[in-house]
């Protein structure tokens, strides 16, 4: 059995001079047990202090980021531009960025290519990030990036043009399947007004908003919103009345050009004559579809080069009803409905298809009769070379109070600038 032993001596010399050894041994065998039980207690306690300092970053780390992609979340997403906001915020921009058409991924490939997308592209933003920055997800296939150093709009877009090319120009590989994905960004700038995280975000948001509604695949920034959400807030019967004289005027691409222009005069002649709300959508829809009922007349009548004869001309005359009927079906087009029925009618009585006159004429159809005549007179058509739009305007002085309300043509008349004499022509 050994034993660990410790030796001390100290030498002397005796009156005689001889050399005297002083020693004391001790066996120090359990003192040394018992400290390298100790040093072997402190590294287990120092080893176990690591790790538990390890296990607190790594929650700590779970609980800041996306557990999918790595991204910051949200939380700490909110504290981070706080602090920045906090600090001055000057010169920070918030984008939020949504994948266009990402149900389609999952719906096509599985949730799984789906999530590997998704790591791609937080991966792609954050590697076009400077210092200070970050992204975090947002939620489902959203992101939201904080950046610095934007002194103005346009370094905003050129930096949120940047991030959608990091992501469009190039494909995403993803378990053997290579996907085709693009972004959405609406983007705003800590300015007077947008001072903090919520109205950031709100600002963002909205911009988000009217780029998917513009086609996605686009920038929008807070200063473009007043012309975007003013063209998004047109009805949707106006976009249905498009879809449909697109379909008919795939039959004779005239009809389509010539409703357009109708929709359009027929729209600012409403509004000259302080018409409702309403009844100006009515107008513009009615100038739309007043001619979708020949979808229903022959080719051989639509295109004659010459004059209609009598039974050319009874078919034609049918073209309000099929119209009335047509809308009629469609719910978000019903109103226009006597716009588009009573259009051919005349202020004296002698129009089709009921023999009207005046005021019991609906105010939207005798609108649309006279952008009709208008339009009719200035466009080349197989039957006839277009008028100049001062001859046009003559022969509209000349309809009023016959064929036309003089009311709605004087309106007409001064919304195109043709009601003074010396007016250059419209070309």
């Amino acid at each position: 059995m050994q034993r660990i032993v410790l030796d001390q001596f100290r030498p002397r010399r005796g009156p005689d001079g001889t050399l005297f050894y002083d020693a004391i041994a001790r066996d120090i065998t359990e003192r040394r047990r018992l400290e390298g039980e100790l040093r072997r207690s402190m590294a287990e306690m120092q080893q176990a202090h690591t790790e538990l300092d390890s296990a607190h970053r790594a929650a700590e780390l779970r609980a800041r980021t996306d557990e999918l992609t790595g991204a910051f979340n949200r939380r700490h997403f909110a504290e981070i531009v706080g602090a920045a906001l906090a600090d001055g915020g000057s010169g920070c921009g918030l984008l939020l960025l949504d994948a266009d058409r990402f149900k389609q991924v999952n719906d096509v490939h599985g949730h799984v290519v789906g999530d590997a997308v998704l790591v791609e592209l937080a991966q792609r933003l954050t590697s076009s990030l400077r210092a200070g920055e970050c992204v975090a997800r947002w939620g489902g296939e959203e992101f939201a990036v904080l950046l610095t150093g934007v002194a103005s709009d346009h370094d905003l877009r050129r930096r949120a043009e940047a991030l959608r090319c990091s992501v469009g120009d190039t494909p995403m590989a993803a378990a053997d399947v290579t996907i085709a994905l693009t972004v959405s960004i609406g983007a705003a700038r800590s300015v007077a007004g947008l001072g903090d995280l919520d109205s950031l975000i709100e600002a963002a948001d909205r911009c988000l908003y009217a780029a998917k509604g513009q086609g996605r695949d686009r920038v929008c920034l807070v200063g473009e919103l007043s012309v975007i959400e003013a063209e998004a807030r047109e009805p949707e019967a106006v976009a249905l009345a498009r879809g449909l004289m697109f379909a008919t005027g795939l039959r004779a691409s005239f009809i389509e050009l010539h409703a357009e222009q109708v929709a359009a005069l027929s729209t600012a002649i409403a509004e000259r004559l302080g018409l409702t709300a309403g009844m100006v959508l009515r107008c513009r829809l009615g100038g739309w579809l007043h001619d979708v009922g020949k979808v229903a007349i022959p080719h051989a009548i639509l295109d004659k080069p010459g004059p209609l004869d009598a039974a050319e001309w009874a078919i034609m005359r049918t073209h309000p009803l099929h119209s009335e009927a047509i809308v009629h079906r469609i719910g978000a087009l019903s109103e226009a409905a006597p716009a588009v029925r009573h259009h051919h009618e005349r202020y004296d009585g002698g129009g089709y298809p009921d023999g009207l006159a005046g005021d019991a004429i609906p105010i939207e159809a005798r609108v649309v009769a006279a952008a009709d005549a208008y339009s009719a007179m200035t466009t080349d058509r197989v039957y006839a070379t277009a008028r100049s739009p001062r001859v046009a305007a003559d022969e509209l002085r000349r309809s009023a109070g016959t064929h036309l309300d003089p009311a709605v043509v004087g309106a007409l008349l001064a919304t195109l600038g043709l009601d003074a004499p010396s007016v250059p022509q419209i070309a």
